[in-house]
């Protein structure tokens, strides 16, 4: 199988090829840049491809070759259905002391927490494209919007809030060991006997 084939074969199996996969196929990955000048892949992010005839996965392109960045706040609501909003801005949640091209993004909010809590919550869906992206769980995520209450639409975390309470498959234990770690222990209880 030539090259170009076998990198064809993972766009195929994965929906993206990255140079690192190629690289560890054994394939130099200027066969990458010969398949973009020939438009049958597209450079979606540093260093990850697409097939050029897909649609861009604008969720997946964000973060796949970040691995510390995690869907978060509305855009975590979005994915799990507790908003009817497209999200505007992309929320991700990066570790504390994060440098790199999220920064300069304007359609990122960025938010930061300390290392040890960047996994709490992690789990892995597939994007409205089919592709692996990150978010945080639902807990962590009611965690993290009461969290920046301030800074939330306040229809969305209303919202939000109040479809979490009538929930059937709500997860309150959890919730509750999320808030202890984030110290927002007694605002979590303040909001859920209001609405429960």
């Amino acid at each position: 199988m030539k090259n170009i084939e076998k990198i064809a074969e993972l766009i195929k199996n994965n929906g993206y090829v990255t140079r690192t996969m190629v690289l560890d196929n054994d394939i130099n990955p200027r066969f990458l840049t010969e398949m973009v000048k020939n438009k049958q892949i597209t450079k979606i992010a540093p260093g990850v491809y697409q097939d050029y005839n897909a649609f861009e996965d604008i969720f997946f392109a964000k973060i796949c070759n970040i691995p510390k960045a995690i869907y978060s706040h509305a855009t975590a609501l979005y994915f799990h259905n507790f908003s009817d909003r497209t999200p505007i801005y992309f929320d991700i949640t990066v570790p504390q002391g994060y440098k790199g091209r999220l920064q300069e993004d304007k359609n990122v909010r960025l938010y930061y927490v300390k290392k040890e809590y960047i996994n709490l919550g992690v789990i892995e869906i597939t994007s409205p494209f089919g592709l692996p992206i990150k978010i945080y769980d639902l807990e962590r995520t009611i965690c993290d919007i009461i969290k920046k209450r301030n800074k939330m639409d306040a229809e969305i975390f209303t919202m939000a809030l109040k479809q979490y309470a009538k929930y059937k498959g709500r997860n309150t234990i959890k919730l509750h060991d999320y808030a202890k770690k984030f110290n927002i222990d007694k605002k979590v209880r303040e909001y859920l006997e209001v609405l429960i």
